[in-house]
């Protein structure tokens, strides 16, 4: 087993990690501070009596943005029957999203170009959502998985990600004062800079689930992975599109720059 860890654990970006400003790291610590999981409900209703910790994983690198070293954290349910193991999972939060400039500039790119979809955005993030939850899958069996190789014998490993299914996804900058001061972007300009993003619910019901069964393929080192997505509770689809969004709670010192409209972002 240790051989397989060390496959998709060890990694090396072969690069320096760049220095962040006092104001990135101000909003690091705030948003790695934040109480609130966009999801709550959907994640309440599936949990159970479950009791639900925080979970951190470090060094996890997305395909679009290899070079890139991410934090990420979510609130999760570990349930182990002997047997099997059951994770239940809400949504994620990026801790250290400043430290990727490709991810926070591909976000601006589409916001600040005026002939982007409406929508766009949306299916932007959900590719993100994609990508983040099948790391963090990754990382949950390396964490907690046991006895779990493919075949009759091996235990099962379940992972299932439950969260709101009619989203808005709001974006934020830092306040500058004076764009060409210490507390601006220090280039003269007034552009839009985006610091990050929150995800915020929609009037209307309905939840993503993302179930995915999980084995260890000893032969050939590697995880297999089955994995399906749906809408459970109420079909979100109609009353979703053109909805009103819950107002984004956000981290003191930044301003409001645009939210998305209102869509299913269940990611396939």
């Amino acid at each position: 087993m240790a051989s397989f860890f060390s496959i998709f654990l060890l990694t090396s970006c072969g690069k320096e990690s760049p220095k962040l400003t006092q104001d990135e790291i101000a909003l690091n610590s705030i948003l790695s501070n934040r109480s609130e999981i966009i999801g709550d409900a959907c994640f309440d209703d599936e949990k159970g009596s479950c009791q639900p910790t925080k979970h951190v994983f470090e060094h996890v690198f997305l395909p679009d943005y290899p070079d890139c070293d991410l934090t990420v954290e979510i609130m999760a349910c570990v349930i182990d029957a002997g047997f099997g193991v059951e994770i239940i999972a809400s949504d994620y939060h990026i801790t250290n999203l400043t430290s990727c400039p490709e991810l926070l500039g591909d976000i601006a790119d589409l916001v600040l170009n005026e002939e982007t979809p409406a929508g766009q955005l949306n299916e932007f993030i959900t590719k993100i959502d994609y990508q983040v939850f099948t790391k963090l899958e990754d990382h949950f069996y390396a964490r907690f998985g046991k006895n779990n190789d493919c075949g009759q014998n091996g235990g099962t490993f379940v992972v299932e990600y439950v969260r709101t299914a009619c989203q808005s996804v709001c974006l934020y900058e830092l306040i500058q004062d004076d764009p060409r001061g210490p507390t601006g972007d220090g280039d003269g300009s007034r552009n839009v800079k985006v610091s990050g993003f929150i995800k915020t619910p929609c009037d209307t019901d309905g939840c993503c689930l993302r179930h995915t069964d999980i084995c260890y393929d000893p032969i050939h080192n590697m995880l297999v992975k089955t994995t399906s997505s749906n809408v459970i509770g109420q079909d979100p689809f109609k009353p979703c599109e053109g909805g009103l969004n819950d107002l984004p709670i956000l981290p003191t010192g930044y301003k409001l720059v645009s939210c998305s409209p209102c869509l299913v972002t269940c990611d396939q």
